[in-house]
Parts: structure tokens; C-alpha cells; sequence
């Protein structure tokens, strides 16, 4: 998925100015450690970059909003189950069991 700028930015140095017009993710993380859920909030970390020059921008938002798009993302924990199913799959952990958690989400 990308997004096409309404206007072309420029970012960089003077010396090395570069112009902006898509950007497309490259990588979200998300972060709900049982501390941050506590209180309502999780961190939501995407990575954009621009396909003509590699340029990348980082957005990080710390706040209920990350909680709430996680859980859209992850309706239904499909995501979690899913993610849980392949490293059980791989041996990347010990044999184990896949549940529901009342507190997920």
C-alpha cells in the first residue's frame, strides 16, 4: 500500500536535498507490554520510505490510538493465533498450547 503525497516534499541537507512524492510502509511494530495495556495505551511504530530514493520516515505514536489500531488489526487475535501457530510450527519455542487471554487485545 502506498500514499501519494498531495504535494511533493523535500527533505534531507542542503547539499543533498531529495523530493518526496509516495511513500509506502516498510515496517510497523507494535509494542502493548502488560504495563502500557494497564493504562490504556501501546506504541505503534511504522517505517515509511520512498521507492524512487530509499528515503525513510518514522512515525510513532505512544498513546490510546496505537492500543485501538491493534486491536482492529488484530480482530478476533488472527493475528496473534497466527503468528503463536507458526513459531510453535518452527520449534522456535517449546511445544505448547494456544489460548484465548481474557486481559488480549
Amino acid at each position: 500500500m502506498k500514499v501519494r503525497l498531495a504535494q511533493p516534499i523535500t527533505v534531507g541537507t542542503i547539499y543533498n536535498q531529495i523530493t518526496v512524492k509516495e511513500m509506502e510502509i516498510a515496517s510497523v511494530s507494535f509494542n502493548f507490554e502488560p504495563e502500557l495495556k494497564k493504562r490504556g495505551k501501546a506504541i505503534l511504530s511504522v517505517v515509511l520510505v520512498d521507492p524512487a530514493t530509499g528515503w525513510k520516515h518514522n512515525i510513532v505514536i505512544r498513546d490510546a490510538t496505537a492500543l485501538n489500531v491493534w486491536q482492529a488489526v488484530d480482530k478476533n487475535n488472527n493475528i496473534s493465533r497466527r503468528l503463536l501457530t507458526q513459531i510453535l510450527g518452527e520449534g522456535r519455542l517449546p511445544a505448547g498450547e494456544i489460548f484465548e487471554n481474557p486481559d488480549s487485545g
